[in-house]
């Protein structure tokens, strides 16, 4: 039992909610219909388990209604189903008897998690069993190369290479039509020559190519003898040491970038970039730009695997000339 002064503090507190509450509903326009009986049952949920008789023999009648409400109903249900054989019944006695009620809710049994459980394993074991989707390296992405060799193309493939070849020959190039038609993607025949005429590093006009590409070529080793010996130099070995730690990093688990010269031609390519933008210089992360610029136009001269492919093997000028388009 509570002391005799609590059960005043709960009644008064009750009507001063309500009253509040009635107060909120005339002073506003909604179309609230709440009376006072729905009101005595909002509050009667909110106050403590530990109430006073009378609030729990409220609470009570109204669990015992609902209870009467789903026999009901269950009742209708056998009904409609029509008579059930004894293992039914049985079965329904099972299933509640592995039932608890705790504090008036039923909670199933730990059988039924079991299902539950055993359910999401055979789930699993389903996803498990379907094949799965192949990991297709960075380079053979880019490069369209496989050890086995590429598909048969198709006449969609042919018709959409024959176009780029169209355009490329012409005079002069419509590079609004080259980009259109390089949206869904460049053929690797021709892959090369439209990056360096969509970057802006060769111009439109067919004649004009070989010129350009000769002399931006040696515009960017004359950029070498002038500049990458100052790597050592104080105001640039921070950024040279650097670019240093991450070409290491630059794709570990494939073999091309894991080669010397190809490690060489990233430090140079990396170096003289930053000392010619200051305004960024290296930023950690601008190493794995170059990758995609440097497969491409490598697979201008390689026929087999690229990605396992030995750099050192290319003549010495056509070295020079990848890594100075790939730095353009």
């Amino acid at each position: 039992r509570y002391p005799k002064d609590t059960t005043p503090k709960l009644n008064n507190l009750k009507s001063k909610k309500a009253s509040s509450f009635h107060e909120f509903a005339r002073s506003t326009n909604d179309a609230w219909d709440i009376d006072d009986e729905e009101d005595e049952d909002f509050l009667g949920t909110q106050l403590p388990s530990s109430l006073p008789s009378g609030l729990h023999s409220m609470s009570s009648q109204n669990q015992q209604q609902q209870n009467q409400g789903s026999d009901t109903e269950t009742g209708v249900s056998h009904r409609l189903e029509g008579p059930r054989t004894e293992t039914q019944n049985l079965q329904d006695v099972q299933e509640d008897t592995e039932c608890e009620h705790v504090n008036g809710k039923v909670v199933k049994s730990s059988s039924d998690a079991h299902l539950n459980t055993s359910s999401v394993r055979s789930t699993l074991q389903k996803q498990n069993t379907l094949p799965a989707r192949p990991i297709i390296p960075l380079v053979a992405r880019i490069s369209d190369q496989n050890a086995s060799g590429a598909p048969p193309m198709t006449v969609r493939e042919k018709s959409r290479l024959d176009k780029f070849k169209q355009l490329l020959a012409s005079p002069n190039t419509d590079l609004e039509e080259l980009r259109k038609h390089s949206w869904s993607g460049i053929p690797r025949e021709v892959r090369p020559i439209t990056w360096r005429l969509l970057s802006g590093y060769l111009p439109a006009n067919k004649e004009r190519r070989e010129l350009v590409l000769k002399r931006k070529r040696e515009e960017y080793f004359g950029f070498i003898e002038q500049y990458y010996h100052s790597r050592t130099d104080e105001h640039y070995k921070d950024t040279y040491r650097q670019i240093h730690i991450d070409i290491p990093r630059t794709n570990p688990l494939i073999p091309l970038f894991q080669q010397p010269a190809v490690q060489e031609v990233f430090e140079r390519i990396l170096f003289i970039w930053a000392i010619r933008h200051p305004a960024s210089g290296y930023v950690q992360g601008i190493n794995d730009l170059v990758t995609p610029f440097f497969v491409v136009f490598l697979s201008e001269f390689v026929t087999e695997d690229v990605e396992n492919f030995e750099v050192a093997a290319l003549p010495l000028d056509t070295q020079r000339n990848i890594e100075a388009d790939s730095f353009w």
